[in-house]
């Protein structure tokens, strides 16, 4: 929705599903919208961005924060564009971010969709700030969960952008689906962002599913806060391709609700570990598949049985006669749940081999970035480990997530452990 758009490729992806290993998998709800009380938008979940200029697309449209252009009513968000001379332009419209952003989650918006040659209505993401790159866009992201062209009624296109991969390059992952009649019933438009894939569904049915490619930035920028926008635009290098019918205006995009889910895992044996401690590999939590973790295999490939098969692990080939996680592939990834009873900073370190050198991992803690590319250090045989560190981490007390994600294939993982350096008295 950014900028300009010449000819949407489709990507065919292949979709992976979620395990049916019977274990819970549960979308917790964190965050939402009902537009059930006010005349305007909720000013402490939504702002305005005004303006026209062409918004890069060169668009028609100038935004505002009037009433005309945005408004809650029966229970709705209502945003209006409409044919009138504003502050130089000649068609106003609304632009609304969520005032929030969040790092993965599943968000549904159930809404009516704006109609008519010359419309151009979004439902989309952008990050927060920019952290990658020297441009925003495209170095930053975009995941279009709805966008719709007048011009060709019915069809709902869902897309994301990066650097690597965007429609300027001819290369822009995107899909479509056809809806009978999107301007006069609700449907619901979905984002499903993980830390291994953003799966993009309407209705429920998945309409495109982009993986991440390794640790990159450039492949995958979406592990870093984004926020929710909703507008319409009038005309633009897509949306008014062929021309604007003024017999339209006004026309309304009508969203019912909006509501953000969180992953929910549960500790392994129900309980948080404390640290400072050592927490080994195979326990991390319960939650399942794209949940508490991602395998890429529906079975171990280890030697061993486990509480769930599609994590390969093997027993009894380090040093210490522990287990570990070997057969790691790339982007597959293990979420453990720990807790403080103190402020602490210290030193995380990760005991991991691998016979082969350059093989690289992600840590996150609360869904946040604190390293991008640890090096597994080339320990000669898969039954050798070595422990590589993370200094000055800081945890604040109470409970945390903490996330390992493969950037390479082929290593091994044993544990994991926080040393404190120092703490904050109680």
């Amino acid at each position: 929705m950014l900028v300009n758009r010449v000819r949407i490729l489709t990507f065919v992806l292949t979709m992976v599903g979620l395990s049916s290993s019977g274990i819970a998998q549960t979308w917790s709800p964190v965050w939402d919208d009902q537009f059930s009380s006010g005349t305007v938008p909720d000013g402490s979940k939504w702002t305005f961005q005004t303006g026209g200029g062409g918004w890069g697309n060169q668009e028609l449209q100038n935004y505002t924060n009037r009433i005309q252009n945005s408004y809650v009513t029966n229970g709705n968000l209502v945003i209006e564009a409409r044919k009138e001379v504003y502050q130089g332009s000649q068609y106003t419209s609304a632009r609304i971010n969520s005032a929030q952003t969040w790092t993965y989650g599943k968000i549904d918006i159930r809404a009516k969709i704006a109609s008519g040659r010359g419309s151009w209505p979004a439902i989309w993401m952008l990050a927060g700030s920019q952290v990658y790159g020297t441009a925003y866009w495209p170095d930053n992201g975009e995941i279009d969960i709805m966008e719709h062209v007048g011009y060709d009624p019915g069809k709902i296109h869902c897309s994301n952008h990066m650097k690597a991969y965007n429609f300027m390059q001819g290369n822009g992952p995107t899909n479509f689906t056809t809806l009978a009649d999107p301007f006069n019933t609700y449907a619901t438009y979905t984002t499903e962002w993980r830390p291994h894939e953003v799966r993009t569904l309407v209705n429920g049915f998945p309409v495109l599913v982009w993986a991440r490619q390794g640790g990159a930035w450039e492949r995958w920028p979406f592990n870093q806060p984004f926020k929710l926008l909703l507008n319409i635009a009038v005309g633009g290098t897509w949306g008014g391709a062929q021309g604007i019918d003024n017999t339209i205006f006004p026309t309304r995009m009508t969203i019912d609700s909006v509501a953000l889910s969180k992953v929910a895992t549960t500790p392994y044996l129900g309980a948080e570990t404390v640290l400072p401690a050592r927490v080994q590999a195979e326990d991390f939590d319960k939650g399942g598949e794209g949940f508490a973790y991602h395998d890429l295999e529906a079975t171990n490939l280890g030697p061993s049985t486990y509480r769930v098969s599609g994590v390969d692990l093997n027993a009894n080939t380090t040093e210490d006669g522990t287990p570990s996680i070997g057969w790691i592939e790339q982007d597959e990834w293990m979420t453990y749940s720990v807790k403080l009873i103190r402020e602490m900073t210290g030193n995380l370190s990760f005991r991991v081999g691998s016979p082969n050198s350059g093989k690289r991992f992600e840590v996150q803690i609360d869904d946040k970035v604190v390293a991008t590319n640890v090096v597994v250090p080339n320990t000669q045989s898969w039954s050798l480990y070595k422990t590589v560190t993370l200094p000055n981490i800081t945890l604040t007390r109470g409970s945390h997530k903490i996330r390992v994600i493969a950037n390479d294939s082929l290593w091994n993982f044993n544990w994991f452990q926080f040393t404190p350096t120092r703490s904050k008295l109680p």
